[in-house]
């Protein structure tokens, strides 16, 4: 189940993000994590962690307390995208899609956190969302008995020079697999 999120103000003006995992069955207990990792609640780690004891039927309301920047999160108008940075970590950035918010970030070997899908994989995200939706609305309406969609992409880049139909011949080429 995903996580629920709440937002509670500070006397600052500040939103504490609070996290609820639950698990899928009935609620054993109830785990207060509150945390002191720089990378936010939506660290790996942190994640982890809460599966694993959401798996053992524990109910888990986390939040990072060091996590109350001094700039508020952009408010997003319908229809509109708002990135910035959460100054967590060199790439780290908040997402906020209308009024949904997701950390963006870069894996650990190019420098980030891992707090969040990269820039490539959200991209990709986005392609498979749309190609998803597309599919089940035509089956929808041509009443094809679709039972599930399910989309994969993988990105890689090549070399322009390997490219034997590319009207350039210079630099990299980003390639999206469907």
């Amino acid at each position: 189940m995903p996580a629920e999120r709440f937002d509670f103000p500070n006397n600052q003006g500040h939103n504490l993000a609070v996290l609820l995992d639950r698990p899928d069955g009935p609620i054993r207990a109830v785990a207060l994590f509150a945390h002191c990792f720089t990378c936010g609640k939506g660290n790996k780690a942190v994640r982890l962690i809460a599966h694993n004891l959401t798996s053992h039927g524990i109910a888990v309301l986390r939040f990072d307390f060091t996590a109350m920047p001094a700039a508020r999160s952009a408010d997003a108008e319908p229809h509109e995208v708002v990135v910035q940075e959460t100054r967590h970590g060199t790439f780290q950035q908040e997402v906020t899609a209308g009024t949904h918010r997701f950390l963006a970030d870069e894996p650990v070997a190019a420098g980030g956190l891992d707090s969040g899908p990269g820039p490539y994989d959200l991209l990709l995200a986005a392609l498979g969302a749309c190609t998803s939706m597309t599919l089940r609305l035509y089956a929808d309406r041509k009443q094809i008995p679709l039972v599930r969609t399910r989309v994969r992409f993988r990105h890689s880049q090549i070399y322009a020079s390997d490219c034997a139909d590319c009207e350039t011949k210079k630099g990299m080429l980003d390639r999206i697999e469907r």
